[in-house]
Formats: structure tokens, C-alpha cells, sequence
């Protein structure tokens, strides 16, 4: 499935494809290039995150972790 969506720019150095919507979880693919950076933004839904290579950093109420493969 992950083939038949397209990739959209979400910011500089950040693409993604989203998933069908489910009810109340949010699934997508991101690519982020070496040292690109996400806007803080939030989400009404649940999220669920995994690194499949290389170290993703994010905060969430002012705690930050970082995540690897």
C-alpha cells in the first residue's frame, strides 16, 4: 500500500505520504533529511512514532526524547 501514495513537502528537507485516516490514530511515513527540522505543531489524534534509521528527536509537553532504529 505504502507505494500508492505519493510523497508530499511538508517543510524544508521534510517529506511525508499519510495513510487512510483511522478513528483515532494518524499514521504517515516521514523522511527527514540530515539535520532538516519539523514545525511544532499538535495533534488532536494519538501518534505513534518509530525510527527506522539514524536519530529522531521530539518534544512533547516540554519532555524530549530521542529515538533510534
Amino acid at each position: 500500500m505504502s507505494n500508492q501514495l505519493t510523497w508530499e513537502a511538508a517543510e524544508p528537507g521534510v517529506k511525508r505520504k499519510i495513510f487512510p485516516p483511522g478513528d483515532s490514530i494518524m499514521m504517515m511515513e516521514v523522511h527527514f533529511e540530515e539535520g532538516a527540522v519539523g514545525y511544532e505543531h499538535s495533534h488532536p489524534h494519538e501518534q505513534f512514532t518509530y525510527c527506522l534509521r539514524g536519530k529522531f528527536e521530539f518534544t512533547i509537553e516540554g519532555d524530549t526524547t530521542i529515538i533510534g532504529p
